[in-house]
């Protein structure tokens, strides 16, 4: 669908962005003037000082594209099609016939008709074979694992392999589709192909990321990440002292929220992981039976981790409850620069609708901040690297990718991490990880 615009003195406003501030569907040029005049001027300035000045760095990168070594990605593709054929005929040697993998149907038949599975959850076409559920079945039967190894390995496949080695153009460049206005939150989305949800763990995930390489016979792809971003934005939000102050010793939060869930000083590394999720997952209004998936445990369990995060930090949980509770009295939230998001889920008659709506309320307001300050970080930096040949590749959530030649390496990394970990002033500091290398690979680890 072609972009619309509303022209304003001069001025072409994408119609998406008026719809996106204004959280209303435009459908004439006089609408779209009158959505315009009616934003208030916190809502104006957004538009003039960031969405706007964003789209001519969207459009930068969408124009240089991302190197890919063709030559790796080939191989690759041969590997990957291999090791689906092999898994295939691994899994039919098992249960005596060849099925399509990709059918949840045959699945379903194969697990609960033939081999006789417990069916667990039901869906609207029958019993379920979700993700959730197969690692549940998984200590029932050899196959699951198979199973599931196949769709990890034909999602990467099929979403990342096929889509690049269609999209390459004869300089070997990949040209992703870069909008402000996809998400509710205000992330940066990056389609066509996507590379923003490339898996960080797992071989074959790795493998994806060193086919991106630098443009320069001599040159390398910069990584520059925010640490914790979203538990910062929380720490600044909430005012809670004991997370501003764990941040603003550089105290590992996750250490520390484990050794009060655990009671004890010395946490292994699973108790951190599980410390780790439970951080996050309050960010994200987890529920007591989604950590308790998450994490394997029963759900009385899951719901003391919850219980005992919220008296380390009290000042989240009077955070949550006052957004929640001012969601429901105005309808709506609003991030730190003043984006807002409509939740009429608010006040649906569905428990579970409310539910999502007290989580988006919450979440919102962290990741949607967020996302405020890697745009104006991004902006701060491609005033930097206009007059050079510097590029700004990608934008990944919370980390920006860069493709530069050998001489201008040191002096990148440093401005990098001091126009992002300076991008705003928040009540804890900013951290900014910077890696390099001579793929995405070798750059993000």
């Amino acid at each position: 669908m072609m972009e619309r615009y509303f022209k304003l003195n001069q001025v072409k406003i994408p119609i998406s962005l008026l719809e996106f501030l204004s959280n209303k569907k435009i459908s004439s040029l006089k609408e779209a003037e009158n959505t315009y005049f009616n934003l208030d001027e916190e809502q104006k300035s957004l538009l003039w000082n960031m969405e706007l000045p964003m789209l001519e760095v969207l459009e930068a990168m969408q124009r240089v594209g991302v190197q890919v070594d063709r030559k790796k990605l080939l191989i690759l593709e041969e590997e990957m099609a291999s090791e689906l054929d092999r898994i295939e005929k691994e899994i039919a040697e098992m249960v005596g016939e060849r099925i399509n993998l990709n059918s949840p149907r045959q699945i379903a038949f194969l697990l609960y008709e033939k081999l006789g599975l417990p069916i667990l959850r039901r869906g609207k076409s029958g019993p379920s074979t979700n993700e959730m559920v197969l690692r549940k079945l998984l200590p029932m039967h050899p196959v699951i694992e198979k199973i599931l190894y196949y769709r990890e390995v034909s999602k990467i496949f099929s979403s990342y392999v096929n889509p690049i080695l269609s999209g390459i153009d004869e300089s070997g460049k990949i040209y992703p589709t870069f909008s402000l206005t996809n998400t509710q939150t205000g992330r940066i989305t990056a389609v066509e192909p996507n590379l923003q949800t490339i898996p960080i763990r797992g071989k074959w995930g790795r493998r994806i990321r060193d086919v991106f390489v630098s443009r320069y016979p001599d040159g390398y792809i910069l990584s520059a990440d925010y640490s914790q971003i979203e538990l910062r934005v929380l720490a600044h939000i909430s005012q809670d002292r004991s997370l501003s102050s764990a941040l603003l010793s550089n105290k590992d939060v996750h250490t520390l929220t484990a050794q009060e869930i655990f009671g004890k000083k010395e946490i292994s590394e699973v108790e951190r992981d599980i410390a780790k999720r439970v951080n996050f997952g309050i960010v994200y209004g987890i529920s007591a039976q989604g950590l308790s998936e998450q994490l394997g445990v029963d759900k009385a369990s899951a719901q003391r981790f919850i219980d005992a995060y919220f008296r380390i930090y009290p000042g989240v949980k009077e955070f949550i409850d006052r957004t929640i509770r001012e969601a429901r009295t105005r309808g709506w939230v609003k991030t730190l620069w003043g984006h807002r998001r409509y939740l009429p889920e608010l006040f649906s008659k569905n428990k579970f609708q409310r539910m999502f709506g007290e989580r988006a309320a919450v979440n919102t307001i962290i990741q949607g901040s967020a996302a405020e300050i890697i745009k104006w970080a991004m902006l701060k930096v491609f005033s930097r690297i206009r007059e050079r040949d510097v590029f700004m590749i990608l934008q990944v959530h919370d980390e920006l990718v860069f493709d530069l030649p050998k001489e201008d390496l040191e002096w990148t990394q440093e401005m990098v991490k001091r126009e992002m970990e300076q991008a705003v002033k928040l009540n804890v500091p900013l951290k900014v990880d910077v890696h390099w290398g001579k793929t995405y690979l070798e750059a993000k680890g």
